[in-house]
């Protein structure tokens, strides 16, 4: 009988530790793509500022040092620019619609102006993004451990009601 009831408890425990886990590695994975972001601005700026490389080569280059999500994002511009789809639409289910209209607006002003100005414009974006790094890395500070410390407890409480 006790055995039972530890197993159950244990497995609340560890069910409710999944599901902390969960919310946890969703503000990670946000922080983890504003921060991929912020890194192609830094190379775009680099590459269009000194050696003016032709954006489809710069993207391709870069893309491999990203996250799935931003990956993406960029092999669908990629085949946007390239006349290879009918319209740029990333897929960005994970971000706020203020969020996923900073990025799709990044993506689509891409290569449309001179040196200077691209490096002006990827400067501001740069700096919107940046805030939306911030607030996300304050908000893993201050929720992730707590999300699977509270899950845990959660669980280890719901355990021992249905005993």
């Amino acid at each position: 009988m006790i055995v039972w009831a530890v197993a159950l408890v244990f497995g609340f425990s560890l069910l409710g530790l999944t599901v902390g886990a969960h919310f946890s590695m969703r503000i990670k994975v946000r922080r983890k793509y504003f921060e991929d972001c912020i890194s192609l601005i830094n190379s775009l700026e680099g590459e269009v500022r000194f050696k003016q490389s032709k954006l489809t080569e710069i993207l391709l280059c870069e893309s491999e040092r990203f996250g799935a999500e931003l990956k993406d994002n960029i092999h669908d511009f990629i085949r946007f620019i390239s006349k290879k789809s009918d319209a740029f639409a990333p897929k960005l289910a994970h971000l706020t619609k203020r969020e996923r209209s900073i990025i799709t607006d990044m993506f689509s002003v891409l290569g449309t102006y001179d040196t200077d100005t691209q490096v002006m414009v990827l400067e501001n974006f740069k700096g919107k993004i940046d805030e939306l790094y911030n607030s996300e890395k304050q908000r893993e500070s201050k929720y992730c451990s707590s999300y699977i410390k509270l899950g845990v407890l959660v669980g280890a409480a719901i355990g021992i009601l249905v005993l």
